[in-house]
């Protein structure tokens, strides 16, 4: 009778314990939630920071996202957390540092690049389809003058058939 009351009690035990080592797993990782929370609290504070009185055009370009559910997560919760902060907004250019600094955050915690300098494209007047167009007035350029070559010469190089060939 003892020795099953041992057993009884030894199971107990190693169970308590089993369960109290899972409890502290538990709450060691809930620490470890929070403390990743008021760490990207932070962070977001300081971007917050960084953002405020930057020309638009000064800014760095937020790079397109593909949608995913982290996406989908991270903006549900950059969209319940400006309503918050909205309420301590006076001005328009306040409401889009605040816009554009949650647009920031949330391409940080997606670990994409955002670049600190300005690098627009089209930094002149020119529109995007002449830049193109441009771009395309180049290349054939080239086409030209690899054909003109390989005809203006008795003997073409192999380099220069070869680039007839892939022009053609």
């Amino acid at each position: 009778m003892e020795s099953y009351l041992r057993q009884n009690w030894i199971k107990q035990r190693t169970s308590v314990g089993q369960q109290s080592t899972v409890d502290l797993k538990m709450n060691k990782s809930r620490n470890i939630a929070i403390r990743e929370r008021e760490r990207e609290r932070e962070r977001e504070r300081e971007r917050e920071r960084e953002s405020t009185g930057i020309r638009p055009d000064a800014r760095p370009i937020i790079p397109s996202m593909r949608y995913s559910q982290k996406l989908l997560n991270v903006v549900e919760e950059m969209n319940n957390a400006i309503p918050k902060k909205l309420d301590r907004v006076d001005s328009l250019t306040e409401a889009t540092d605040l816009v554009y600094s949650a647009a920031v955050s949330v391409c940080e915690i997606l670990g994409m690049n955002i670049e600190t300098t300005c690098n627009h494209r089209n930094t002149g007047n020119e529109p995007p389809c002449k830049i193109g167009l441009e771009g395309k007035i180049v290349n054939i350029r080239k086409k030209i003058g690899v054909l003109h070559t390989y005809l203006s010469t008795d003997a073409p190089s192999r380099r220069i058939l070869r680039s007839v060939r892939d022009v053609g």
